[in-house]
């Protein structure tokens, strides 16, 4: 049913992939214990990633795209550049 606590306890990380990959497994609200309430002195907020990423999907594939970065709270920007690519 429950396991312990030791068991539920969130890894450490060496970097943001491992913890994206953790997170697409997991659900931090799994683990209430381990968060506490912070005040607004205690938060930095870090400028923008400057990574982006640009492919050409289908319109199926663009939908569902948009769709998974509005409900992960990211940045989703259509781009008008024009190449003449194949």
């Amino acid at each position: 049913m429950t396991d312990s606590i030791e068991e539920q306890r969130t890894p450490e990380f060496r970097n943001r992939q491992e913890m994206a990959e953790w997170s697409e497994k997991n659900d931090f609200l799994d683990y209430p214990e381990e968060f506490r309430k912070v005040s607004a002195d205690e938060v930095s907020v870090s400028p923008a990633l400057p990574q982006t990423l640009s492919i050409r999907p289908s319109d199926r594939l663009f939908e569902e795209l948009r769709n998974q970065a509005e409900e992960r709270g990211i940045e989703f920007r259509q781009g008008c550049a024009q190449q003449n690519l194949p």
